[in-house]
Protein backbone atom coordinates (compact mmCIF):
# COMPACT_ATOMS: atom_id res chain seq x y z
CA UNK A 1 0.00 0.00 0.00
CA UNK A 2 1.46 3.33 -0.96
CA UNK A 3 0.11 6.09 1.32
CA UNK A 4 -0.13 9.56 0.55
CA UNK A 5 2.17 12.28 1.21
CA UNK A 6 1.61 14.42 4.23
CA UNK A 7 2.74 17.35 3.07
CA UNK A 8 1.05 19.18 0.11
CA UNK A 9 3.97 18.77 -2.33
CA UNK A 10 3.95 17.92 -6.27
CA UNK A 11 5.52 15.76 -8.85
CA UNK A 12 5.60 16.49 -12.49
CA UNK A 13 6.09 13.41 -15.16
CA UNK A 14 6.27 13.12 -19.05
CA UNK A 15 5.74 9.90 -20.46
CA UNK A 16 7.73 10.03 -23.70
CA UNK A 17 7.91 7.64 -26.50
CA UNK A 18 6.63 6.65 -30.49
CA UNK A 19 3.23 5.10 -31.23
CA UNK A 20 2.76 1.58 -30.08
CA UNK A 21 4.87 2.07 -27.11
CA UNK A 22 2.39 1.30 -24.40
CA UNK A 23 1.99 5.31 -23.16
CA UNK A 24 -1.46 5.08 -22.66
CA UNK A 25 -1.13 1.78 -21.03
CA UNK A 26 1.98 2.58 -18.50
CA UNK A 27 -0.20 6.06 -17.66
CA UNK A 28 -3.12 4.16 -17.20
CA UNK A 29 -1.28 2.02 -14.17
CA UNK A 30 0.63 4.90 -12.85
CA UNK A 31 -3.05 6.61 -11.90
CA UNK A 32 -4.08 3.33 -10.58
CA UNK A 33 -0.51 2.81 -8.32
CA UNK A 34 -0.51 6.36 -6.87
CA UNK A 35 -4.47 6.70 -6.45
CA UNK A 36 -4.27 6.62 -2.91
CA UNK A 37 -0.77 8.85 -2.70
CA UNK A 38 -1.83 11.70 -4.26
CA UNK A 39 -4.89 14.30 -3.58
CA UNK A 40 -4.87 14.70 -7.19
CA UNK A 41 -3.48 13.36 -10.12
CA UNK A 42 -3.86 16.02 -13.48
CA UNK A 43 -3.44 14.50 -17.04
CA UNK A 44 -2.44 16.51 -20.19
CA UNK A 45 -1.60 15.19 -23.64
CA UNK A 46 1.64 16.83 -25.10
CA UNK A 47 1.21 20.68 -23.56
CA UNK A 48 -0.68 22.23 -21.11
CA UNK A 49 -3.65 23.56 -23.09
CA UNK A 50 -3.30 27.23 -21.89
CA UNK A 51 -3.51 28.56 -25.18
CA UNK A 52 -5.66 27.39 -28.16
CA UNK A 53 -4.56 25.53 -31.15
CA UNK A 54 -3.24 27.02 -33.67
CA UNK A 55 -5.95 25.95 -36.28
CA UNK A 56 -8.30 27.48 -34.13
CA UNK A 57 -6.17 30.32 -33.38
CA UNK A 58 -6.59 31.28 -37.37
CA UNK A 59 -9.77 30.11 -37.66
CA UNK A 60 -9.27 26.70 -39.47
CA UNK A 61 -10.85 24.42 -37.20
CA UNK A 62 -13.06 24.37 -34.18
CA UNK A 63 -11.78 23.66 -30.94
CA UNK A 64 -13.00 19.78 -30.76
CA UNK A 65 -12.07 19.05 -34.07
CA UNK A 66 -8.47 20.00 -32.65
CA UNK A 67 -8.42 16.93 -30.15
CA UNK A 68 -9.99 14.54 -32.21
CA UNK A 69 -7.52 11.74 -32.46
CA UNK A 70 -4.79 11.48 -35.36
CA UNK A 71 -4.69 8.25 -37.50
CA UNK A 72 -2.27 10.03 -39.91
CA UNK A 73 0.15 11.79 -37.59
CA UNK A 74 2.46 12.20 -40.76
CA UNK A 75 -0.01 12.80 -43.50
CA UNK A 76 -0.05 16.46 -44.08
CA UNK A 77 2.78 18.22 -45.53
CA UNK A 78 5.32 20.44 -43.31
CA UNK A 79 4.82 23.94 -43.04
CA UNK A 80 7.00 26.67 -44.56
CA UNK A 81 10.07 27.45 -42.41
CA UNK A 82 8.52 30.47 -41.29
CA UNK A 83 5.48 29.12 -40.40
CA UNK A 84 7.39 26.19 -38.89
CA UNK A 85 9.27 28.66 -36.21
CA UNK A 86 6.04 30.80 -35.57
CA UNK A 87 4.24 27.11 -34.35
CA UNK A 88 7.13 26.56 -32.45
CA UNK A 89 7.46 29.14 -30.57
CA UNK A 90 3.89 29.36 -30.27
CA UNK A 91 3.47 26.14 -29.01
CA UNK A 92 6.94 26.68 -26.60
CA UNK A 93 4.95 29.62 -25.03
CA UNK A 94 2.26 27.49 -23.95
CA UNK A 95 4.50 25.59 -21.18
CA UNK A 96 5.86 29.16 -20.02
CA UNK A 97 1.67 30.12 -19.47
CA UNK A 98 1.30 27.18 -17.80
CA UNK A 99 4.20 27.89 -15.48
CA UNK A 100 3.33 31.10 -14.97
CA UNK A 101 -0.04 30.30 -13.62
CA UNK A 102 1.11 27.47 -11.02
CA UNK A 103 1.21 24.51 -12.63
CA UNK A 104 4.97 23.70 -12.71
CA UNK A 105 6.26 26.14 -10.02
CA UNK A 106 2.66 25.84 -7.48
CA UNK A 107 2.51 23.35 -4.26
CA UNK A 108 -1.12 24.27 -3.16
CA UNK A 109 -2.40 20.76 -3.22
CA UNK A 110 -0.92 16.97 -3.04
CA UNK A 111 -1.02 16.51 -7.11
CA UNK A 112 0.96 14.24 -9.73
CA UNK A 113 0.91 15.93 -12.86
CA UNK A 114 1.31 14.05 -15.86
CA UNK A 115 2.17 14.68 -19.74
CA UNK A 116 1.85 12.14 -22.55
CA UNK A 117 4.17 13.81 -24.53
CA UNK A 118 5.98 16.86 -23.80
CA UNK A 119 7.83 19.95 -25.73
CA UNK A 120 10.61 17.51 -26.47
CA UNK A 121 8.09 15.69 -29.40
CA UNK A 122 8.85 18.36 -31.06
CA UNK A 123 12.50 17.33 -31.89
CA UNK A 124 11.66 13.80 -31.78
CA UNK A 125 8.72 13.61 -33.93
CA UNK A 126 8.71 17.14 -36.03
CA UNK A 127 6.82 15.52 -38.68
CA UNK A 128 3.69 15.37 -36.31
CA UNK A 129 3.73 18.61 -35.70
CA UNK A 130 4.28 19.41 -39.57
CA UNK A 131 7.58 22.07 -38.61
CA UNK A 132 10.22 21.98 -41.04
CA UNK A 133 13.06 23.57 -38.91
CA UNK A 134 17.08 22.47 -38.84
CA UNK A 135 17.66 19.50 -36.34
CA UNK A 136 19.83 20.63 -34.25
CA UNK A 137 17.88 24.05 -33.59
CA UNK A 138 15.00 22.12 -32.59
CA UNK A 139 17.32 20.03 -30.03
CA UNK A 140 18.26 23.30 -28.40
CA UNK A 141 15.38 24.96 -28.53
CA UNK A 142 13.30 22.69 -26.61
CA UNK A 143 15.78 22.82 -23.47
CA UNK A 144 14.20 26.35 -22.90
CA UNK A 145 11.32 24.86 -21.46
CA UNK A 146 9.94 23.99 -17.88
CA UNK A 147 11.30 20.69 -17.01
CA UNK A 148 9.58 17.76 -15.12
CA UNK A 149 10.68 15.99 -12.50
CA UNK A 150 11.24 12.51 -14.08
CA UNK A 151 10.81 11.42 -17.89
CA UNK A 152 10.04 8.19 -18.29
CA UNK A 153 11.39 6.73 -21.74
CA UNK A 154 9.77 3.83 -23.56
CA UNK A 155 11.92 2.38 -25.92
CA UNK A 156 12.37 -0.83 -27.64
CA UNK A 157 12.15 -2.66 -31.44
CA UNK A 158 11.23 -0.78 -33.72
CA UNK A 159 9.91 -3.52 -35.95
CA UNK A 160 8.02 -4.75 -32.73
CA UNK A 161 6.26 -1.32 -31.89
CA UNK A 162 5.44 -0.55 -35.21
CA UNK A 163 3.21 -4.05 -35.81
CA UNK A 164 2.02 -2.33 -32.66
CA UNK A 165 0.84 0.99 -33.93
CA UNK A 166 1.24 1.30 -37.83
CA UNK A 167 0.36 4.35 -37.21
CA UNK A 168 3.79 5.63 -38.98
CA UNK A 169 6.68 3.98 -40.56
CA UNK A 170 9.20 1.34 -39.23
CA UNK A 171 11.94 3.92 -40.02
CA UNK A 172 10.03 6.71 -38.43
CA UNK A 173 9.81 4.85 -35.29
CA UNK A 174 13.43 3.70 -35.38
CA UNK A 175 14.30 7.30 -35.92
CA UNK A 176 12.16 8.57 -32.81
CA UNK A 177 13.93 5.39 -30.82
CA UNK A 178 17.64 6.98 -31.60
CA UNK A 179 16.67 10.71 -30.72
CA UNK A 180 15.47 8.73 -27.46
CA UNK A 181 18.74 7.36 -26.62
CA UNK A 182 20.53 11.11 -27.39
CA UNK A 183 17.64 12.59 -25.18
CA UNK A 184 18.14 10.54 -22.20
CA UNK A 185 21.85 11.34 -22.37
CA UNK A 186 21.29 14.43 -22.14
CA UNK A 187 18.29 14.29 -19.45
CA UNK A 188 21.10 12.24 -17.15
CA UNK A 189 18.99 10.83 -14.11
CA UNK A 190 15.65 12.74 -14.88
CA UNK A 191 15.27 10.46 -17.54
CA UNK A 192 14.37 6.96 -17.11
CA UNK A 193 14.79 4.55 -19.93
CA UNK A 194 12.56 1.66 -19.82
CA UNK A 195 12.32 -1.36 -22.34
CA UNK A 196 8.98 -1.28 -23.76
CA UNK A 197 8.94 -5.14 -25.20
CA UNK A 198 8.65 -6.28 -21.50
CA UNK A 199 5.31 -7.45 -20.19
CA UNK A 200 2.90 -3.72 -18.86
CA UNK A 201 2.68 -5.02 -15.32
CA UNK A 202 7.12 -5.02 -15.46
CA UNK A 203 7.26 -1.63 -17.03
CA UNK A 204 4.88 -0.17 -14.50
CA UNK A 205 7.05 -1.83 -11.86
CA UNK A 206 10.21 -0.27 -13.32
CA UNK A 207 7.75 3.46 -13.40
CA UNK A 208 6.71 3.16 -10.08
CA UNK A 209 10.29 2.50 -8.88
CA UNK A 210 11.49 5.55 -10.54
CA UNK A 211 8.50 7.72 -9.10
CA UNK A 212 9.06 6.93 -5.96
CA UNK A 213 12.91 7.64 -6.20
CA UNK A 214 12.02 10.74 -7.40
CA UNK A 215 9.34 11.05 -4.72
CA UNK A 216 11.92 9.94 -1.90
CA UNK A 217 14.43 12.51 -3.15
CA UNK A 218 12.63 15.44 -3.72
CA UNK A 219 10.32 15.07 -0.24
CA UNK A 220 12.92 12.74 2.02
CA UNK A 221 10.90 13.52 5.11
Amino acid sequence: MIHQLSKRKKILLAVIGPDGSGKSTLISGINRVFSDRFVHIEYFHWRPGIIPDIGVLLGKRNRFAANTIVTDPHGKKAHSQIFSLFSLLYYLSDYWFAYICGLFSGELTNRLVIFDRYSCDLWLDPKRFRIALPDWFLRYVIRFTPQPDIYLILTGDPKQIHLRKPETSTAAVADFIKKLTLFSNYLGRRGIMIDAMKPPSVVLDEAKNAIMGVINTKYPN
